[in-house]
């Protein structure tokens, strides 16, 4: 991977973490019910994009899956959890390699 892709996946996640509602961390730490929520989701999101549930062969994000996401926590929360799932694809993916 190149110094830019680098630079560019700090960029992402800064701006990823730097737009997460507040609301979501106290949430998060005290609430197990959504601890469980928010860990399924993710489970379960990389489950389908690992065994490439999608609508094109060269298209590996669920779309179901992102939409389902986005209903449940909102769009600004969703941004955040379904990024999780694509580190541990990527971790997963290139430890194979």
């Amino acid at each position: 991977m190149t110094t830019i892709q680098w630079g560019g996946y700090l960029v992402g996640c800064g701006i990823l973490l730097r737009n997460i509602p507040y609301e979501f961390w106290p949430k998060f730490k005290q609430d197990k019910h959504y601890q469980h929520l928010v860990f399924a989701t993710v489970v379960i999101l990389l489950l389908l994009w690992l065994l490439r549930a999608g609508i094109h062969e060269r298209l590996q994000v669920h779309f179901l899956g992102v939409t389902a996401l986005t209903l449940i926590h909102g769009w600004r929360i969703a941004a955040f959890i379904g990024s999780l799932p694509l580190v541990l694809m990527e971790v997963i993916l290139g430890l194979r390699h």
